[in-house]
C-alpha cells in the first residue's frame, strides 16, 4: 500500500478515535511520561466538547492539533511503538506537549516540520500494523486484549472460517490490568467464529461478520471467580 499524506491523516485520526474507544474508562487518570529524564504527568480527564474552530481543517496536520487529553495519551502510545530511537520518541513527545500548550493561537510556521515528522513517523507505524490489503473484499482482522481483572490470565484466541477451519490461533499472557495487541490476519468478507479460552478451562464462542472495510466489535469473557471481564476488541482495517 502506498502511504499518502491524505491517507496518513485519515488513518491517524481514525486510530486516535479507535484508541479512545478501547481505553479503560477512567476519570482524572494520571499518566506518567519520561521526557528528557524527567517524569512529568499528563492528566487524563473526562472528555470535554472540543470548541468549534472554523479554520481547524484548513490547518496542516489539524488532526494532531485538535487532540484532546485522551487522544494525546493514545498518540504517545503510538509514538512509543514507532521505528525510531528512544531519544527521538522523547523529543517528539516533548515537542507535541509544547505545541498543544500553544494551540490554537500561537502555532507558528516552525511547528509544521515537527508536526510533519510526527505525522509521517506515526503514520508509517500505523500503516504497517493496520494497513489494509490491496485485494478487494479483504481486510486485516486485528485483536486487542484487555485484562480488567486484578490477577493474571492466559488467553487462547482461535478464529474459524465458514468451513469450520481454524485460520488463526494465538495464545497470550495477560498481566492484571494489562493489554496485548495482535496484528491478526488478512481475511475475506464473511462470517467468522471466535473461540476464546480463558486459563485453559473457560471457552466461549462468538460470531463476527466481516462485511465492510472497517468493522468492529468487543467481546468479553469473565473470570469464574472474580467475574471481572477480559475484553477482546476485534477490528477489520
Amino acid at each position: 500500500m502506498v502511504l499518502k499524506k491524505v491517507g496518513v491523516g485519515t488513518l491517524i485520526l481514525t486510530m486516535l478515535l479507535v484508541g479512545i474507544a478501547l481505553m479503560p474508562v477512567a476519570s482524572a487518570e494520571k499518566i506518567s511520561e519520561d521526557i528528557d529524564g524527567l517524569e512529568t504527568e499528563l492528566i487524563v480527564e473526562e472528555p470535554e466538547p472540543i470548541p468549534v474552530d472554523p479554520i481547524t481543517e484548513d490547518r496542516p496536520y489539524w488532526y494532531l492539533l485538535i487532540a484532546d487529553k485522551n487522544q494525546q495519551k493514545v498518540l504517545f502510545q503510538y509514538i512509543d511503538n514507532c521505528y525510531v530511537s528512544d531519544q527521538e520518541k522523547k523529543d517528539m513527545k516533548k515537542a507535541m506537549k509544547d505545541i498543544w500548550s500553544r494551540y490554537p493561537d500561537q502555532i507558528t510556521e516552525e511547528d509544521y516540520p515537527v508536526l510533519e515528522s510526527v505525522s509521517d513517523t506515526v503514520g508509517k507505524y500505523l500503516n504497517d500494523k493496520y494497513g489494509g490489503s490491496t485485494e478487494e473484499g479483504v481486510s486485516r482482522l486485528t485483536l486487542s486484549m484487555f485484562n480488567e481483572d486484578s490477577k493474571d490470565h492466559e488467553l487462547l484466541v482461535e478464529i474459524y472460517d465458514q468451513n469450520e477451519t481454524c485460520i488463526f490461533s494465538e495464545e497470550h499472557f495477560l498481566a492484571h490490568e494489562g493489554q496485548v495487541s495482535s496484528p491478526g490476519i488478512f481475511a475475506k468478507y464473511g462470517t467468522y467464529n471466535y473461540e476464546v479460552t480463558l486459563d485453559g478451562n473457560i471457552t466461549e464462542t462468538y460470531e463476527f461478520v466481516l462485511d465492510t472495510y472497517y468493522s468492529s466489535t468487543v467481546i468479553a469473557i469473565n473470570d469464574s471467580d472474580s467475574g471481572a471481564p477480559i475484553s477482546i476488541a476485534v477490528e477489520s482495517l
